[in-house]
């Protein structure tokens, strides 16, 4: 009992002045979650009487411990509390077959946490081949580590002597076993798992639970082809006034575009706002703390589907041109992320047309004074690019502090129905994608909290 009261503080091993600020978010995503003390892949002794053998549909996913590729601990059986869970076997990674099954669940990635999802890949390779795999090719959900294939075996996926490729599905809530698939083929496996995963939750879902959403930037046609002609582009809000069908629920959402700024009550929510905005646009600029830059590059890797590319401050010109032209000429959705106080805004970007630029402001950055100075620079920059929507991201607490410094920017005229936390709600899929990622996640929130606490104690 004593180690499950500490266990929603297992992952700080100090406390910093400001810890509050930071575990008040994280806390409130651990609700459902209570970490078991049980060695990794052994089962815990409540589960002593869980037998090895495979489990068959309508089982439980069972309380079991197994290494991420960071070497964190994952406990399984708690995920099903809160989502559902899709795991996938492969019996060896940064081969050709695995390599394509692993992709194919990656180009799906977005799709499963839509649906309320988290992917895992299974194997017996070690964490630091599974980091080396999955840095090569950019796979978005975490792996899971099983050197003596004690789990694999229990899944039902070491046969023969081999490890089989498989897939499976486990229900939300209940943590059931509703798909087993053993032996399938590496490009179909993804694809026939995420028809299950949809059949399934259209099944049994009530409905208005799921809110599609769909968004055509003002200056894009019904094509997607961008209007090339927006050297003089001033964006203008549209889509206000046009309420969804059910307050909270909205069938045909269209977000409102042109200049604006979000005020956010509870500042972590600012990273289920992100996502949420990204995804409605193919192109989209952040601009960051640049100590906060590659924390926040591997966060959002692990959650967005897009391609996510980084200027940082110590690039030279060459290289953040480089890499600017890369995101630009992308012929995917990608998300540049840039350092908000970088030297100047690389050429390749200046009168591009894009989706999108965000700005995000903390509460813990600098002093005021300092933060409007590069809010200033922010909006020269912005001037450089043509966009449909350019949004200033805040704390609520800032909103009179920063009036002067975001003149010329409203409130976004649709902030109270995408930041409600009504269920459901716009960022629902968004705010579950983000619990998942920190939840099995454990080093992202650590690395994102010391660097903040460390930025806040060179300030003083």
């Amino acid at each position: 009992e004593d180690t499950r009261t500490q266990g929603a503080h297992v992952l700080f091993n100090h406390t910093p002045q400001h810890e509050d600020v930071w575990e008040k978010y994280y806390s409130s995503i651990q609700k459902s979650y209570t970490p078991h003390s049980h060695g990794v892949n052994t089962l815990p002794a409540a589960d002593a009487s869980v037998s090895l053998k495979a489990l068959g549909i309508g089982d439980v996913l069972p309380s079991f411990t197994l290494l991420n590729q960071s070497g964190e601990n994952v406990e399984l059986g708690s995920l099903a509390k809160e989502k559902g869970v899709v795991i996938f076997v492969i019996p060896k990674a940064n081969t050709p077959g695995c390599t394509t099954q692993a992709c194919g669940f990656r180009d799906n990635y977005q799709y499963f946490t839509e649906l309320g999802y988290v992917v895992y890949c299974l194997s017996h390779d070690s964490p630091k081949v599974q980091t080396s795999w999955q840095s090569k090719h950019t796979l978005p959900y975490p792996l899971l580590s099983d050197p003596k294939r004690t789990f694999i075996n229990l899944l039902g996926a070491w046969v023969g002597g081999g490890t089989r490729r498989s897939h499976f599905v486990f229900e939300k809530g209940t943590g059931k076993l509703v798909e087993r698939q053993i032996g399938v083929k590496p490009a179909d496996s993804p694809k026939s798992a995420l028809e299950f995963v949809k059949k399934h939750a259209e099944e049994t879902r009530t409905w208005g639970t799921h809110v599609p959403l769909s968004h055509t930037p003002q200056y894009q046609n019904d094509s997607g082809i961008y209007n090339t002609n927006v050297q003089n582009f001033v964006p203008q809000f549209h889509g206000v006034g046009a309420p969804p069908t059910t307050s909270g629920n909205p069938m045909n959402f269209e977000l409102a575009t042109g200049n604006t700024y979000f005020a956010l009550e509870e500042e972590f929510d600012s990273i289920p706002l992100i996502h949420f905005l990204t995804r409605r646009f193919d192109k989209t600029i952040i601009f960051l703390e640049g100590t906060m830059l590659e924390k926040y590059r591997n966060l959002f890797r692990s959650l967005m589907r897009q391609k996510v590319l980084m200027v940082k401050p110590g690039n030279f010109p060459k290289q953040a041109e480089e890499i600017s032209l890369h995101f630009v000429q992308s012929s995917s959705p990608a998300v540049l992320l840039i350092e908000h106080t970088f030297s100047g805004l690389p050429d390749a970007l200046k009168h591009q047309s894009i989706g999108c630029w965000l700005y995000c402001v903390h509460d813990l950055q600098w002093a005021y004074w300092v933060q409007d100075l590069k809010i200033q620079i922010a909006k020269i920059w912005q001037s450089q690019i043509n966009y449909a929507m350019g949004a200033f991201i805040i704390p609520s607490s800032r909103k009179k502090s920063l009036a002067a410094a975001i003149s010329g920017f409203p409130e976004h005229p649709q902030a109270s129905l995408i930041l409600s936390r009504n269920s459901p709600s716009l960022l629902e899929s968004e705010r579950n994608a983000v619990r998942s990622t920190l939840l099995s996640e454990g080093g992202t929130i650590r690395g994102l909290y010391s660097v903040n606490a460390y930025s806040l104690s060179t300030r003083r």
